[in-house]
């Protein structure tokens, strides 16, 4: 009996059927891996959905939000614009003096007539200081179209506070320059808990506004043990190891919702600069290699999640580790909505990392004054700090080593080295068009007096 010949037609049925379960397997296997990801981030108790980060950013009891305050005061704001600014130290282009020099007549009456102006706004803005709770009226269910319209404003108020404080200190006024100082560190402390990296940003803004003007008055007037204590009790609530990770994880639930619906993101049609193409995205996503993006997508901000949660000095390492791994997101015409959601942790971990630092300075110089006004002189050593003024020495948050300590014939600098992970010895950071130039330097507190 003579064996029957197969038709190509056959063959290529045979193909195609082949072709078919394979994708149809590709497409299940996608759909369930990208299945047990979302189910892992919920059984950690974390947010997917933006409506389950709506919840998950939490809401004080009544009468105990900070932010109704703030949101208050920032109404109540009168800072001038354009040309009425440049006279303005931190708002226009005339700088401050040094900070061991005292304000000369001109710039204490363009100050004192900007903070009368904005008197009920300063007096919110103290009235929320003591109110460590904090959420602004922001709905997350709006998807990257959030509106967050408080965090213009948060610099404005900031710098108006380090202001009403350096023209206190210039009087010789301690109380209300400490009480200044202490609601612009309240200021950046009511969006510690905000899950988003462009309020991360704005509080490292405002925690840096805050420092500069600690600085500052440290130079020109004593502060009392008093003063100092709640001074350190203030920036203590201003700090939260887990800040970051909040972040990204409210970066994840956006970038996430736009998987969800690509078109949200208001894609072209054909490629542009910048931009994956929506006929690009839309193929892939029949395809089901947009689950696959969108699986990367998850295991990235994961891995980066839980790399924000190491100790302080392992972070930056851990992440860089992670873009090594899964790849860092690309910018061009070629780019995939993976790449183009995906935020640039190392820089966020890098920013945060900075903020940490000078978190931690500034608390190691309010215990080192505190020391100077028992003994009479700052201590040797950081660690003569502890236990009575500090539980133990900080830690510089890029190295894990003790944060750097020199004493001078006038004060003292306390510093952390910095991104570039050099010891440049103290070396500040110079201000204005020399800051360009300039690629080594410390994040420092000096004090010359």
């Amino acid at each position: 009996m003579s064996k029957r010949k197969v038709k190509p037609w056959e063959i290529m049925l045979l193909l195609l059927g082949a072709a078919v379960l394979c994708f149809g397997a590709f497409r299940v296997t996608m759909k369930m891996r990208l299945r047990s990801r979302i189910d892992a981030i919920r059984a950690a108790g974390q947010p997917v959905t933006l409506a389950e980060l709506d919840a998950w950013y939490e809401r004080p009891a009544l009468g105990g939000n900070a932010a109704d305050y703030i949101t208050e005061a920032f109404a109540r704001l009168q800072i001038p614009e354009g040309e009425e600014r440049e006279p303005i130290p931190l708002f226009g282009t005339t700088p401050l003096p040094a900070r061991t020099q005292p304000l000369d007549k001109e710039m204490q009456d363009v100050i004192d007539r900007l903070l009368a102006k904005n008197a009920e706004a300063l007096e919110l803005l103290r009235q929320s200081t003591p109110v460590e709770q904090s959420r602004y009226p922001i709905d997350f269910t709006r998807a990257r179209g959030v509106l967050l319209p408080h965090v213009a404003e948060m610099g404005k108020a900031a710098r108006l506070l380090a202001l009403e404080a350096i023209a206190c200190a210039n009087r010789g006024q301690a109380e209300p320059a400490a009480r200044a100082i202490a609601s612009a560190y309240a200021l950046a402390r009511s969006l510690l808990h905000e899950p988003h990296g462009v309020s991360l940003t704005v509080r490292h803004t405002c925690d840096a506004i805050a420092t500069d003007a600690l600085e500052h008055v440290l130079n020109r007037i004593p502060l009392s043990d008093d003063q100092l204590k709640e001074l350190d009790r203030t920036i203590g609530t201003a700090c939260d190891p887990n800040a970051l990770a909040r972040a990204l994880a409210g970066e994840r639930c956006m970038g996430h919702e736009v998987f969800r619906h690509p078109g949200s993101l208001g894609l072209r049609f054909l490629p542009s600069p910048g931009q994956p193409s929506l006929l690009i995205v839309r193929v892939r996503q029949v395809a089901g290699v947009l689950d696959r993006e969108w699986i990367v997508f998850l295991d990235r901000m994961e891995q980066s999640i839980r790399a924000a949660r190491l100790p302080a000095h392992e972070r930056l390492p851990a992440v860089r580790d992670v873009e090594t791994r899964l790849g860092a997101p690309r910018s061009g015409a070629n780019n995939t909505i993976t790449d183009y959601v995906t935020p640039s942790v190392p820089a966020l971990v890098c920013a945060d990392l900075a903020d940490l630092a000078r978190l931690r300075i500034a608390r190691t110089v309010l215990a080192v004054e505190r020391y100077r006004i028992i003994e009479g002189r700052p201590p040797e050593h950081l660690d003569d700090l502890a236990p009575v003024y500090l539980d133990a020495p900080a830690l510089d948050p890029f190295d894990g080593q003790s944060l750097r300590y020199k004493t001078q014939k006038a004060g003292y600098v306390i510093y952390s080295i910095g991104r570039d992970h050099i010891d440049n010895g103290g070396e500040e950071r110079l201000t204005g068009r020399a800051a360009r130039q300039q690629t080594q330097y410390d994040i420092t507190f000096t004090t010359d007096r």
